[in-house]
């Protein structure tokens, strides 16, 4: 049965996520994010293998994502709280 509720919730997500990987790839947002958090997305793009893996396994990715999102959210999906 259709739910318009989760429809609605689905349609956000995805539209959130596409904002997401849009805006990283995207050198101002970069240079802002940095600005502001202090971590540097573009290392993850320049990053060796080994440097990833270690990254990997020290949850610095992991936080630097949640950070991520975490802007993203605030600065360009424009909620400060979530409800």
């Amino acid at each position: 049965m259709f739910n318009p509720p989760e429809a609605q919730a689905m349609v956000l997500n995805t539209a959130f996520a596409d904002l997401c990987s849009w805006a990283i790839v995207q050198p101002g947002f970069q240079a802002q994010f940095k600005e502001q958090t202090g971590h540097d997305l573009a290392a993850l793009v320049t990053a060796s293998p080994i440097e990833n893996m270690i990254d990997e396994s020290s949850g610095r990715t992991k936080a630097m994502m949640a950070a991520w999102v975490e802007w993203v959210r605030v600065n360009l999906w424009g909620v400060e709280e979530l409800p």
